[in-house]
Protein backbone atom coordinates (compact mmCIF):
# COMPACT_ATOMS: atom_id res chain seq x y z
CA UNK A 1 0.00 0.00 0.00
CA UNK A 2 1.31 3.35 -0.73
CA UNK A 3 1.54 6.31 1.84
CA UNK A 4 -0.46 8.80 0.87
CA UNK A 5 0.56 12.14 -0.96
CA UNK A 6 1.97 14.91 0.94
CA UNK A 7 -0.18 18.14 0.27
CA UNK A 8 2.40 21.31 -0.36
CA UNK A 9 2.77 24.58 1.61
CA UNK A 10 -0.46 26.37 2.07
CA UNK A 11 -0.10 29.33 -1.04
CA UNK A 12 0.33 32.65 0.07
CA UNK A 13 -2.00 35.18 -0.80
CA UNK A 14 -2.31 37.52 -3.96
CA UNK A 15 -0.85 40.55 -2.19
CA UNK A 16 -1.36 44.20 -4.27
CA UNK A 17 1.31 46.67 -3.76
CA UNK A 18 0.74 48.27 -0.12
CA UNK A 19 -0.92 44.88 1.86
CA UNK A 20 0.56 44.54 5.23
CA UNK A 21 2.01 41.01 6.10
CA UNK A 22 1.79 40.78 10.02
CA UNK A 23 5.28 39.27 11.20
CA UNK A 24 6.67 38.82 14.57
CA UNK A 25 8.98 42.13 14.53
CA UNK A 26 6.27 44.64 13.25
CA UNK A 27 4.81 45.13 9.85
CA UNK A 28 6.42 44.40 6.63
CA UNK A 29 4.63 46.05 3.84
CA UNK A 30 4.65 43.50 0.58
CA UNK A 31 6.42 45.19 -2.49
CA UNK A 32 9.14 46.84 0.02
CA UNK A 33 12.33 46.83 -1.20
CA UNK A 34 11.26 45.97 -5.28
CA UNK A 35 12.20 49.90 -6.37
CA UNK A 36 10.89 52.63 -5.71
CA UNK A 37 7.10 53.29 -5.71
CA UNK A 38 5.29 54.86 -8.96
CA UNK A 39 5.53 58.54 -9.67
CA UNK A 40 8.82 58.93 -7.05
CA UNK A 41 11.40 61.57 -7.76
CA UNK A 42 13.71 58.84 -8.44
CA UNK A 43 11.52 56.28 -10.50
CA UNK A 44 11.86 56.19 -14.14
CA UNK A 45 14.32 57.59 -16.75
CA UNK A 46 16.64 59.67 -16.13
CA UNK A 47 16.32 63.34 -16.01
CA UNK A 48 16.89 65.81 -18.68
CA UNK A 49 19.43 67.73 -16.35
CA UNK A 50 21.54 64.52 -16.24
CA UNK A 51 20.94 63.79 -20.29
CA UNK A 52 21.90 67.37 -20.45
CA UNK A 53 25.20 66.86 -18.27
CA UNK A 54 26.84 63.99 -20.30
CA UNK A 55 26.09 66.11 -22.82
CA UNK A 56 27.94 68.73 -21.48
CA UNK A 57 30.71 66.64 -20.89
CA UNK A 58 31.01 65.30 -24.57
CA UNK A 59 30.68 68.22 -26.06
CA UNK A 60 33.74 69.52 -24.26
CA UNK A 61 36.68 70.68 -26.17
CA UNK A 62 39.52 68.70 -24.98
CA UNK A 63 37.16 65.84 -25.00
CA UNK A 64 36.48 67.07 -28.75
CA UNK A 65 40.55 67.10 -29.60
CA UNK A 66 41.50 64.16 -27.77
CA UNK A 67 39.02 61.97 -29.84
CA UNK A 68 40.70 64.31 -33.37
CA UNK A 69 43.66 63.55 -32.05
CA UNK A 70 42.77 59.80 -32.06
CA UNK A 71 41.31 59.76 -35.30
CA UNK A 72 44.42 61.43 -36.82
CA UNK A 73 47.07 58.79 -35.31
CA UNK A 74 45.25 55.74 -36.83
CA UNK A 75 44.29 52.73 -36.12
CA UNK A 76 47.64 52.28 -34.28
CA UNK A 77 45.91 54.48 -31.48
CA UNK A 78 44.78 52.27 -28.91
CA UNK A 79 41.66 54.44 -28.92
CA UNK A 80 40.86 55.04 -32.44
CA UNK A 81 38.37 52.34 -32.86
CA UNK A 82 36.56 53.96 -29.78
CA UNK A 83 36.57 57.57 -31.46
CA UNK A 84 35.91 56.33 -34.82
CA UNK A 85 32.35 54.32 -33.16
CA UNK A 86 31.69 57.45 -31.24
CA UNK A 87 32.06 60.25 -34.40
CA UNK A 88 30.17 57.56 -36.61
CA UNK A 89 27.42 56.78 -34.00
CA UNK A 90 27.00 60.47 -33.27
CA UNK A 91 27.14 61.91 -36.37
CA UNK A 92 25.00 59.24 -38.51
CA UNK A 93 23.42 57.62 -35.59
CA UNK A 94 23.20 54.06 -34.39
CA UNK A 95 23.48 51.04 -37.41
CA UNK A 96 20.61 49.07 -37.41
CA UNK A 97 21.34 45.71 -36.18
CA UNK A 98 19.47 43.08 -38.01
CA UNK A 99 18.49 39.61 -36.05
CA UNK A 100 17.95 36.36 -37.76
CA UNK A 101 15.63 33.93 -36.43
CA UNK A 102 14.96 30.75 -36.84
CA UNK A 103 12.52 28.01 -35.02
CA UNK A 104 14.97 26.03 -33.70
CA UNK A 105 16.60 29.16 -31.76
CA UNK A 106 15.70 30.53 -28.28
CA UNK A 107 15.00 34.30 -27.10
CA UNK A 108 18.12 33.63 -24.82
CA UNK A 109 20.41 32.33 -27.68
CA UNK A 110 19.51 35.23 -30.13
CA UNK A 111 20.05 37.95 -27.04
CA UNK A 112 23.35 36.10 -26.44
CA UNK A 113 24.82 36.70 -29.94
CA UNK A 114 23.63 40.11 -30.03
CA UNK A 115 25.73 41.02 -26.66
CA UNK A 116 28.56 39.52 -27.37
CA UNK A 117 28.57 41.18 -31.07
CA UNK A 118 30.61 44.07 -31.12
Amino acid sequence: MTPPKKKSRAKSPKLGRGAVIPTKQGKLIAGAGRGPAKGAPNAGRPPDQWKAALRALADRQEVLDHIDAALKAGPADPFFEKALDYVTDHGYGKATQPVQHDATQGLADILTKMASSP
